[in-house]
């Protein structure tokens, strides 16, 4: 499935599913490098940002919290991006809620038409700009999530639940595991940035990548506040537990 957007003279192009012949498409269409469109189809084994003469190319994989059989788990989804002056791709495999709901905001246009009056002028890397805010932003929802499911968890301890608290413990820690190892891959690909000539970012989405990177920083915050708690809670659990069983 393809849908395009277009504002004012920039076009956002975005794939679930592409067929090699949607994406040989597109490589014709901006001239892009005949191994992008592999890069495309392939999954892709980590974060990474690749700088080309007029486009940037990305994967990134974000940390989706979904449930399956009445259970909480974590998913791993790929999002491509191929960026150019006037262009952006999106690519992925399976649908991306947070992606979704931007889309539905760039029909109406009610995202871009204030970003005249934050001076990022009109590259494409805008669009990735608000894509990202977006991203990171569902998954600081689903650390909250996951604080909230801890918090629960405590107040079962503590009403005696001790042993079946260790099943939700693990539980909720292998989510927080499959969530870090996504997640801190981010930070080498933000890093990355900073190897892309100027020129082609333009002076003024430094800021904007400062605003990304801020966003990060209270993913990885967050997820040092959840580590923590679990810990006290595991160590509190295990107290009351080998207590009662004494």
């Amino acid at each position: 499935m393809i849908k395009t957007f277009v504002y004012r003279d920039l076009v956002w192009t975005d794939m679930e599913s592409p067929t090699a012949e949607d994406v040989s498409s597109l490589v014709k269409k901006y001239s892009l490098q005949p191994f992008v469109g592999e890069e495309i189809i392939s999954p892709t084994r980590k974060s990474k940002v690749t700088a080309h003469k007029d486009y940037l190319f990305m994967a990134i994989h974000i940390p989706i919290r979904v449930q399956k059989e009445g259970k909480q788990i974590i998913e791993q989804r790929e999002i491509d991006f191929v960026i150019g002056a006037k262009f952006i791709i999106t690519s992925h495999y399976e649908p991306i809620e947070p992606l979704h709901n931007f889309a539905k905001a760039f029909e109406t246009n009610s995202i871009l038409d204030k970003m005249d009056n934050r001076g990022i002028g009109d590259h494409a890397l805008v669009i990735f700009y608000y894509i990202m805010k977006r991203l990171y932003d569902h998954m600081a929802n689903d650390l909250e999530n996951m604080k909230n499911a801890l918090t629960t968890a405590e107040n079962h301890i503590f009403s005696g639940h001790e042993r079946k608290m260790v099943q939700v413990l693990s539980e909720i820690s292998r989510e927080m595991i499959d969530f870090k190892q996504t997640a801190r891959l981010h930070k080498d690909m933000l890093e990355s940035f900073s190897s892309i000539p100027l020129t082609f970012l333009g002076k003024d989405f430094s800021h904007f990548l400062d605003d990304i990177k801020s966003a990060y920083d209270s993913i990885h915050d967050l997820m040092i506040v959840n580590h923590e708690l679990l810990s006290d809670l595991r160590e509190t659990n295990d107290s009351l537990l080998s207590a009662k069983q004494n």
